[in-house]
């Protein structure tokens, strides 16, 4: 009976450890050593309704959109975003998706602050960045 029990156990532990590891569990892993540049340009994030993470956020508030390829497992995430032309590096909290990043020419979307924050000024527009995950 105690040979059954154990190579009922084996068995278990050996099929579960061969289970595919589930995408948002790959997309977070992967987080950690993504990192991107080009151009930063700011949103309004005054919606009327929740961003894609589930939040509210403000102007005021020194968050971040992505690329929809990041999305939804950067949520809650910091990243250092550096301003390329001034030097100026500010950590910003991912609680959106940023449809204009997708096609690459925009690195990251931010708050009017945090836009302001990083040494560039609304009138400005864009500056050129890279950005990691911290």
């Amino acid at each position: 009976m105690q040979f059954a029990t154990v190579f009922v156990t084996l068995a278990i532990a050996a099929v579960s450890s061969a289970l595919p590891v589930s995408e948002a569990n790959k997309a977070s892993a992967n987080l950690e050593r993504r990192q991107a540049s080009g151009k930063a340009t700011y949103y309004n994030t005054m919606y009327p309704t929740y961003s894609s993470c589930g939040d509210q956020p403000q102007d005021t508030d020194m968050i971040a959109a992505l690329a929809p390829s990041f999305m939804p497992a950067a949520c809650g995430k910091n990243i250092a975003v550096t301003n390329e032309e001034t030097g100026t590096t500010i950590t910003v909290t991912v609680v959106d998706t940023c449809v204009a990043c997708a096609g690459g020419s925009v690195a990251v979307d931010l708050s009017p602050s945090a836009f302001e924050a990083a040494g560039a000024t609304l009138d400005a527009g864009t500056f050129t960045t890279s950005w990691t995950f911290v």
